[in-house]
Order: structure tokens, then C-alpha cells, then sequence
């Protein structure tokens, strides 16, 4: 579920319309973002290509991600709770899955200081057709890099976005 909710979240990250702004964190800044297609399309199997510029200026070890999630319905943001591991969740063992994504180990090494440009390509997963209803319109949200011991926030973003089917 971790996987989906980092595709998710780099997904809201990614309209050339994008709104994002750095909310705080002690580690990490993200300097550039780009993504396409846009408008975002979550649809099954539509490939997408990002690309980020990062500073971590502390190593980052254990962390936990939080996202948290609002869709634009009517006239007001309605926050999408946490249901089976997908919406406004927290996810433990981030630091394993960062290391994978950046250096495609495994397991928990603290990340090192240092500057990070990434490229990855994927698809979009199998959506059931009863969530695709939700996959579209305008979201905003907050996804933040925490330490689940002390509370430190490593990093910390909040965006808005359109998707589209």
C-alpha cells in the first residue's frame, strides 16, 4: 500500500499547473518536480514519467509518511479518509522504501546528506471501477516525512492538482 501511496502522491505533485509549497521540515527541501502527461491521467495502465531535485542536509533514517488528502466536491475540499491503506493514511517504513526508490537497497540505511536527482517511469495500477469515480477532479493535501519517535518532520509539502480519468 506504501507503493500506491507514493505513486499517488508523486502523481499530486505533477500538473504543470501546480501549486505546491514547502510546509517545514528539518532534512529535506524538494528543489524541482516535473511529471507528465498532464493533466494527470489515473487511468490502468497509462504510463507516467517524474523526475525530482532534492537537498537532504541531515541523513534521514526511520520515517513514517503522512498523507493526508482532500478532494473538491460541490463547493468545498472533502478530506479522503484512510480505507484499506489508500487515502489520508500514515505509512510506516518509509525509510526501507526511500532507500529502495533512491538507491535500490532494500532495507533501512539512513539517507545521506546530499543532493538527489531521480527519474522514475510507471503505470497506473488496476483501478476498481467503482473507485475511478473518486480518481477524478481537483485534490489538495499535505504528504509529510516523519520520524515516528520523536515527531521530528523530516520534509513536508502541501499541493493542489487536477486529475483526470
Amino acid at each position: 500500500m506504501l507503493h500506491l501511496a507514493v505513486i499517488f502522491s508523486l502523481l499530486a505533485l505533477s500538473t504543470a499547473n501546480l501549486k505546491y509549497s514547502d510546509c517545514g521540515g528539518t532534512a529535506a527541501r524538494i528543489k524541482s518536480f516535473a511529471a507528465t502527461p498532464y493533466p494527470i491521467k489515473a487511468k490502468t495502465g497509462v504510463e507516467h514519467s517524474i523526475s525530482f531535485d532534492a537537498v537532504v542536509s541531515k541523513p534521514i533514517g526511520e520515517a513514517t509518511l503522512k498523507l493526508s488528502i482532500s478532494k473538491y466536491v460541490g463547493f468545498m475540499y472533502v478530506k479522503i479518509p484512510c480505507i484499506g491503506g489508500v487515502g489520508s493514511c500514515n505509512y510506516e517504513g518509509g525509510c526501507a522504501k526511500i532507500n529502495k526508490a533512491i538507491n535500490g537497497v532494500k532495507k533501512c540505511i539512513p539517507l545521506p546528506s546530499g543532493n538527489y536527482k531521480k527519474s522514475f517511469n510507471f503505470k497506473i495500477p488496476s483501478i476498481p471501477s467503482a473507485a475511478s469515480m473518486l480518481t477524478s477532479g481537483y485534490f489538495k493535501g499535505k504528504v509529510s516525512l516523519v520520524d515516528p519517535r520523536s515527531s521530528e518532520v523530516y520534509a513536508c509539502v502541501t499541493f493542489e492538482t487536477k486529475v483526470t480519468n
